[in-house]
C-alpha cells in the first residue's frame, strides 16, 4: 500500500481569527493569574500584619515588654531603698533613737521636752 500524504491548508481569514482568540486566551489567562495572585498576596500580607504572630501584635508585646522592663527596674531599686532602710533600722542605734523620738514622742531619763508652736 502506497502512503498518502495529507497537505492542511489554512485559509488567511481564519488564521487571524485564530491569532486573535489565542492572544485572547493569553490575557485571559494572564488577567486570572495576576487576580490569583494579588488575592494570595493580600492574604499573606494580612497574615503578617494581623495575625497572632504578626507584625503589630510583636510591636504591641515589645513596647509592652520595654514597659514591665522599666517597671520592674524601678521596682529594684525601690527593694533597695527599703533593704537599705531595714538595715538602719536593725543596726543603726543612732537611727532607732531618732525614729523613737519622731514618731513616738520618746525621751531619755532626765531630758526635758520643750513642744514649740509655728503661727
Amino acid at each position: 500500500m502506497p502512503h498518502k500524504r495529507i497537505h492542511s491548508v489554512r485559509i488567511p481569514s481564519q488564521e487571524s481569527s485564530d491569532k486573535t482568540t489565542v492572544n485572547e486566551q493569553k490575557q485571559k489567562i494572564t488577567r486570572k493569574r495576576l487576580i490569583i495572585w494579588s488575592l494570595i498576596g493580600c492574604i499573606v500580607l494580612v497574615f503578617v500584619l494581623f495575625s497572632r504572630f504578626g507584625l503589630i501584635t510583636n510591636i504591641s508585646l515589645r513596647s509592652e515588654s520595654h514597659a514591665l522592663e522599666d517597671e520592674v527596674k524601678s521596682l529594684r531599686l525601690h527593694n533597695d531603698s527599703l533593704r537599705k532602710v531595714i538595715h538602719k533600722l536593725t543596726k543603726d542605734t543612732l537611727e532607732i533613737e531618732r525614729i523613737a523620738r519622731e514618731h513616738y514622742g520618746l525621751i531619755k531619763s532626765g531630758e526635758t521636752v520643750y513642744i514649740v508652736e509655728q503661727k
